[in-house]
This record gives structure tokens, sequence and C-alpha cells, in this order.
């Protein structure tokens, strides 16, 4: 009988143990999907529809990566990319901050949004840029507007859009836009990566607003 007990005890501890185990992945969980805006915004104007020229996992400059190319002409994505029949359409166009925090510059024409609910996105290709540490509201303000074609978009005009889990748009793990990793654009269908070429190359995304 005392062994009986003794077995008994154990499993209650290890239960106990479990279901310890068991909160702090679903607290790790809740906080991965979390660590973005709660609403992520399309990073053109509200009331504008545009294309995925180049998708995730994108033969071009996206390999293995989930990130996107966007075009405002509706028959930009070409068999491997965006094609250069509409290379200079988006040119000039407006580029909106996708969620609110600081602004940063990267390179020549990317700017990192290092966002206040945590986690931060990549956007590109861009000139007159917003001055680097400034604070932007996601959905109203302006980043910059998109370049023309150039060596650094490729040759074609377009804004580059990627998300990332933690701050800093580097090395950190890099985030689908959907609903499981906090990341799905307002309005719009959830994007998650499934690792097909180029997927949703083609697509269009609408900004309701």
């Amino acid at each position: 009988m005392t062994r009986m007990r003794s077995s008994h005890g154990a499993w209650r501890v290890m239960g106990t143990i479990l279901m310890m185990f068991a909160s702090v992945f679903a607290v790790g969980s809740a906080t991965a999907a979390s660590a973005m805006p709660r609403t992520m915004f399309l990073p053109f104007p509200a009331g504008q529809i545009w294309w995925v020229c180049q998708g995730y996992n994108g033969q071009v400059s996206h390999q293995n990566v989930a990130a996107l190319d966007l075009s405002v002409a509706p028959d930009a994505a070409g068999s491997i990319g965006c094609t250069p029949a509409t290379a200079n359409a988006s040119t000039g166009r407006s580029v909106i901050a996708p969620g609110s925090g600081h602004a940063y510059h990267v390179n020549s024409d990317m700017v990192c949004i290092n966002f206040d609910a945590g986690g931060s996105a990549l956007v590109g290709h861009i000139g007159n840029r917003v001055a680097g540490g400034t604070h932007v509201t996601g959905g109203s303000t302006v980043l910059g507007q998109v370049n023309p074609p150039d060596s650094a978009n490729r040759g074609y005009a377009h804004i580059h859009i990627q998300a990332y889990l933690t701050s800093g748009c580097g090395t950190a793990p890099k985030a689908p836009f959907d609903t499981a990793h906090g990341a799905r654009f307002e309005c719009n269908q959830d994007l998650p990566y499934s690792g097909q070429q180029d997927q949703y190359s083609g697509i269009n995304l609408v900004n309701c607003g």
C-alpha cells in the first residue's frame, strides 16, 4: 500500500510538471503571435489595389523568405518575378507605414520600422524617406515614395515588405503575413508560408482604409 501511495504521488508530481511546461509553451506561443501590431496595414494609401509581382520564396531575390514585392500594375507578375513591361508603373507612388513605431534607415532605399507593439518590418525601395528615428503612425504616415527603376530595386519600381518577430529587421525569425504571426494585413486573406516557389505571385491586395 505504501508503494502505491508513493507511485500515485510521483504521478501527481509528474502531472504538475507537465502542466507547468504546457503553460510556458502556451505563453511563448501567445507572445510570438502578439509581437506585432494588432492591425498590420498595407504599405500603400487607402482605397488602392496593388498586386504581388514577386511572392514568398521568389526566384529573383526572395529565396526561402516570406517577403512580398508589390506593384500598382495589374499585370505586374511575370514568370520569374516582376515583369519588365511594367517596371515604371509604381514610380513616385506614396509608401505608407504598415504599423506604428520608430523608422530607421537601413541602407540607401530601405526603412526598418520597430513597432511599438513589438516586432519590426522592412519596407523599401523608397526615396524621400522620413528622417531616421521618426515615430510613424501605421496606416497614415508617408514613409516616402517608390523609387524609379534602378540597380537597388533590380530595375523594377516596387514596394518590398517583410516582417520580423523581433525588432531590428536583422537576423530575427521572419514572419509571414498571417493571423498566426499577428501580421495579417487588414481586410485581406491570411498569407501563410508553405515553401511554394513565388507563393502568392499575381494576387491583389486591397487597402480598405
